[in-house]
């Protein structure tokens, strides 16, 4: 039988559902009022290559009323991505990347218009050359607008979020919006050039540790072969108990690794190369130390989510230490 007619609510893995494709026809044939995807930046498309999780994703999106994909980083596989989770949500809306790549362009032109309109100000000459020219909807709203007439307001908004913007399937979180967040501290540490730039990070790392005490202290890097690095050469400079936590680990020793973080009595250390920056909640700790810093800033806030989530009970201190004139105090100061 069908395991997926016996349940109201089923929790899934997409890779479950890519590695066998009789349960995944199941899935489909089920018949379900909403999808909820978690982490769906990780959905690749491209015009040429789709990739079998998009593929699974979207035929299960054609036979189910209801779509939610959440994510906290949309563009962090550019804008092709970007477009390709909207293209699930609006197969007809978005139907071409170059379409979406062009009107992606008038966006900030967008979002004026309707902070003036929200202000209680009219559409000006400019605003109307721009859009009515592109929309007779638009256009009739527009004329059809007085100071007074709220509902013809809302309608010309929401007519040119829809046509014009993401508006109608898109909706975004804000730190401003939501309660329950802390504040972060950011700490950028300058350290003068040594005999090699891990010595001298190390020993920074070695006396951050002796001066914070007790504290437990994440530390995130871009590689399995730099957290091993790191682990080995603290472990040289400094008695301290610390824990590895990187891909090329079973689930089940990431997952002793973050239990023995997170215990009052376990490391005070936890080493995580890039993997540690998504999926897993540390928000018992205070300290986040940024080895080196992602090229990509959505990166980065993956990074920080680690620590900075609803449930945080301090200021998170951010410790980004960079040795002077290297391309780590530019991204630093500018990250800053």
């Amino acid at each position: 039988g069908n395991p997926f007619e016996s349940c109201q609510i089923a929790l899934c893995s997409i890779s479950f559902l890519v590695n066998d494709e009789n349960r995944a026809n199941q899935a489909v044939a089920a018949g379900w009022d909403l999808m909820i995807v978690d982490e769906a930046h990780h959905l690749e498309w491209t015009p040429e290559k789709v990739s079998p999780a998009y593929a699974l994703v979207e035929k299960l999106a054609a036979h189910t009323s209801g779509l939610l994909l959440l994510t906290a980083t949309p563009q962090q596989l550019g804008p092709e991505g970007h477009f390709a989770r909207l293209r699930l949500l609006d197969p007809e809306r978005y139907d071409s990347l170059e379409k979406f790549q062009e009107e992606a362009d008038h966006y900030a032109e967008t979002a004026a218009v309707v902070e003036r309109l929200l202000a209680g100000e009219k559409m000006t000459q400019t605003d109307q050359s721009l859009f009515s020219k592109k929309s007779e909807r638009v256009k009739k709203l527009s004329a059809a607008l007085t100071e007074s007439d709220e509902g013809t307001r809302q309608l010309l908004i929401s007519c040119l979020l829809d046509e014009f913007g993401t508006g109608r399937v898109m909706f975004r979180n804000t730190r401003a919006a939501l309660k329950g967040f802390p504040e972060r501290k950011a700490l950028l540490a300058p350290l003068k050039p040594g005999e090699d730039e891990d010595t001298v990070k190390i020993k920074w790392l070695a006396g951050l540790l002796k001066d914070l005490g007790t504290s437990k202290v994440l530390l995130i890097c871009r590689t399995r072969e730099q957290a091993e690095t790191i682990h080995e050469m603290l472990l040289h400079e400094l008695n301290v108990s610390c824990s590895l936590f990187h891909e090329e680990m079973t689930l089940v020793q990431r997952d002793r690794a973050a239990v023995h973080f997170a215990d009052e009595e376990g490391a005070r250390i936890l080493l995580c190369s890039e993997i540690g920056s998504e999926g897993r909640n540390f928000q018992f700790a205070h300290h986040l130390v940024l080895y080196d810093l992602p090229l990509n800033p959505e990166l980065l806030e993956q990074r920080m989510g680690r620590l900075d989530r609803i449930g945080q009970t301090a200021t998170i201190q951010i410790h980004v230490p960079y040795i002077k004139g290297t391309e780590g105090e530019v991204l630093a100061r500018w990250y800053q």
